[in-house]
């Protein structure tokens, strides 16, 4: 007896040549992909870090300029209270009065004493 090839021999193989050549460019495309992925998370952890080191940046500014503005007021503050004591004292001595500089006592500094 003789072998004769037929259609679906020939089919056959063709089939199992093709699935072969279908699953290697798959495997190749999935691999990309997987690259891809690596290369999308290298870079948003690259982006992460630099939004994070941008923020931190901002907020030490923010902290010093609040420190500055703290600086400010309380700079005006103790102007305020220099002029405010001056002011005690100046009345006091004005009406007669004696003031309590000692700053002891349950008077505090600047307040007006009577006589």
């Amino acid at each position: 007896m003789d072998y004769v090839i037929t259609f679906s021999d020939v089919m056959a193989g063709l089939m199992s040549i093709g699935l072969g050549v279908i699953t290697f460019f798959a495997k190749k495309w999935f691999d990309k992909m997987e690259k891809k992925d690596d290369v999308l998370q290298s870079a948003i952890e690259n982006t992460t870090s630099t939004l994070n080191k941008k923020i931190e940046q901002g907020n030490k500014e923010i902290q010093e300029k609040i420190q500055k503005n703290d600086e400010k007021v309380n700079e005006r503050i103790d102007k305020l209270e220099e002029k405010t004591v001056k002011m005690n004292f100046y009345a006091g001595t004005q009406c007669g009065f004696k003031t309590n500089d000692s700053g002891g006592g349950s008077l505090g500094a600047g307040f007006i004493v009577l006589n």
